[in-house]
């Protein structure tokens, strides 16, 4: 599949919004709410496109906050 397709980016975008203001909610949370099937999907898609994994990405906001 196109990693950089529209929908996926806007997939992705969602996600990163959900990781950010919704600390509650897992990474398997957050991939089911975004469209995904599976987790893995979502990971590998997410890293991808920024160059980390989703809970490194959350890792990193938090400390920076």
């Amino acid at each position: 599949s196109d990693v950089c397709s529209s929908d996926l980016l806007i997939q992705l975008e969602q996600s990163r919004k959900i990781l950010l203001e919704d600390e509650e909610a897992t990474i398997l949370d957050v991939s089911l709410r975004c469209g995904f099937e599976n987790v893995n999907t979502f990971s590998t898609a997410f890293k991808r496109v920024y160059h980390l994994s989703p809970t490194e990405f959350r890792r990193k906001k938090q400390s920076s906050s």
